[in-house]
């Protein structure tokens, strides 16, 4: 990774927020979503889904918990094209109006020992979960949150995990499809009965998790369907 030298007078912190970017300088394109893998009151390190040039210009809005943080920045470095995972840029922040700017530092000012590197952010749509092994086998459950690796699952019956899975997210826009494994399940001690079963769902490390974040919740939370489409599923 090149050296961050822009932003070495700021204090750097792992912390994976979505980002959701847009070229300043380009018209006729929405936001892009990626994630931050560092951050500091200067500048941040970015996962984006394409490689974009130094000197690009962005409109970055980034999500902390119930708070957003508009920024403009200017990207200084871009890393080349690799999997797994985005590609790495540098950007500086160009501006930050006062309020946006308390907000980030605040959240930087958590103690190292309390603050969350793994940003999960609410997220609710109805999936459909297919297992690898059993054909034809599908469970319908809902999303809990959002993380950069995986999803909380809500599912009415208990998968171990290892168990690997196929789900789609369906969404108002476009049905989102995504490859991934069971890595932990909740404790039936811990389960009500009536309600569905928690479920901690991981991407394979072939996958990305911009598929994810294209539901564009942040922008379009009204348009999240709330029921997946009849396709004769069982």
């Amino acid at each position: 990774m090149p050296e961050w030298s822009i932003q070495r007078r700021f204090p750097r912190y792992v912390v994976h927020l979505l980002c959701l970017y847009q070229i300043a300088n380009r018209t006729g394109h929405g936001y892009q979503a990626g994630w931050t893998l560092e951050l500091s009151e200067g500048g941040a390190c970015l996962e984006l889904g394409e490689q974009l040039h130094p000197s690009t210009p962005l409109h970055l809005r980034l999500q902390a918990d119930t708070e957003t943080i508009d920024i403009e920045a200017q990207i200084i470095w871009a890393g080349e094209p690799g999997l797994p995972g985005g590609i790495l840029h540098g950007v500086a922040f160009t501006r930050v109006a006062p309020r946006h700017l308390q907000i980030l530092r605040d959240l930087l000012r958590v103690p190292r020992s309390d603050r969350r590197g793994e940003i999960r952010l609410p997220l609710t749509l109805p999936v459909t979960c297919h297992h690898h092994s059993q054909n034809g086998t599908v469970i319908r459950g809902r999303t809990g949150d959002i993380s950069r690796d995986g999803l909380l699952l809500l599912l009415p019956e208990v998968l171990e995990p290892g168990t690997a899975l196929e789900i789609t997210l369906h969404t108002a826009k476009e049905p989102l499809t995504i490859q991934g494994k069971i890595i932990w399940t909740e404790p039936l001690e811990l389960w009500t009965r009536g309600e569905p079963i928690a479920h901690g769902f991981q991407l394979s490390s072939s996958g990305w998790s911009i598929p994810l974040v294209r539901a564009l919740f942040l922008q379009n939370p009204g348009e999240i369907s709330h029921q997946p489409p009849s396709s004769g599923e069982k």
